[in-house]
């Protein structure tokens, strides 16, 4: 019948599976994308509906992750990424025509939090290192004076 050659969110273009299933709208923003498109490199209906079990499992896992507020970056096995508090977004989620452009502000965001970070913990090692200085004088007040 029919159903046989029907797989549940693939098609096949050129001979071969594709696997294409959408992102829930309000997830669309947090991933970057509006859906997993995935080729599943075959022709073959038996061989398609196991890959595309697969592709389904990862879909399952992205969506999961991405309610759970850690980002899988797209292509790439990234560590999971957390997602910058939405304090930082002052624009709502943009769906599709952003590839590039969305990860420069959180790149910018989170240099400047490592910046911070950095500054205080130079200034915290500064202030150390003076006391410590400090006290190796105090200590040997003596012998510098050549008491």
């Amino acid at each position: 019948g029919r159903m046989s050659t029907t797989i549940k969110y693939t098609y096949l273009k050129q001979q071969t599976w594709l696997n294409h299933r959408s992102y829930p709208r309000d997830l669309q923003g947090v991933l970057r994308a509006q859906a997993l498109k995935q080729s599943l490199k075959t022709g073959d209906v038996k061989l398609a509906k196991a890959r595309s079990a697969e592709v389904n499992a990862k879909y399952e896992e992205i969506v999961r992750k991405a309610r759970q507020g850690i980002v899988v970056v797209h292509g790439r096995k990234a560590t999971p990424v957390r997602v910058a508090p939405a304090v930082f977004s002052t624009t709502g989620p943009v769906i599709g025509r952003d590839k590039v452009a969305p990860t420069l502000p959180a790149i910018a965001i989170a240099m400047g939090c490592s910046a911070f970070v950095m500054q205080y913990v130079f200034w915290l090692a500064l202030v150390i290192g003076s006391i410590c200085l400090v006290i190796a004088i105090i200590n040997n007040i003596d012998s510098i004076l050549g008491g």
